[in-house]
Formats: C-alpha cells, sequence, structure tokens
C-alpha cells in the first residue's frame, strides 16, 4: 500500500491503457507494488490477444461442457451419510 501513496507520475508512464482509471491507478497495478509485474505482464498478453482479434468471437472448445460424475466422491458420501444415519440409530 505505501508504493501508492509514494506513486508518481512516471510509474504510470509505461502502463498499458486498459491499467489506467478514472480515478488514477490501483495499487495492484502499479509496477513497483508485488503483485504490479505480474498484472502488467497479464494486461500486456490480453491487449495483444485483444489487438489480434482473437477475444473478438470466443468459442468453448466442445458444444457443451463436458460432465463427469466422480463416482468415488459419490461412494464416499453415501457411506458417510450411511454411517451418520447408522450412528443416530444407534
Amino acid at each position: 500500500m505505501h508504493q501508492a501513496v509514494r506513486a508518481t507520475r512516471h510509474d504510470a508512464q509505461h502502463l498499458p491503457v486498459s491499467a489506467l482509471r478514472g480515478d488514477g491507478i490501483r495499487p495492484g497495478d502499479l509496477p513497483s507494488s508485488p503483485s504490479g509485474d505480474a498484472a502488467l505482464s497479464i494486461r500486456r498478453r490480453w491487449e495483444r490477444l485483444r489487438d489480434a482479434g482473437f477475444l473478438d468471437d470466443p468459442k468453448l472448445e466442445h458444444e457443451r461442457a463436458p460432465v463427469r460424475w466422480h463416482s468415488a466422491t459419490i461412494a464416499g458420501g453415501a457411506l458417510l451419510a450411511l454411517v451418520g444415519v447408522l450412528g443416530l440409530l444407534l
């Protein structure tokens, strides 16, 4: 948070346009903050993809999201429910 207080106009000079807000820059977007380098890298990659048109018409890999039953979890839940009911009865 101290980085946001000490931020200068120079800190915002090389930031992507998407990082700039009407009320300034969020502390997490400052390159001098701990998360700023990661945010800067992600924003630059996102802007390159957007400018190249890859984000204009998003498509899923499949028409419908694949659904898979996790039988071990279901069996474990049923077993726990059974043990809970037996515990109440005894």
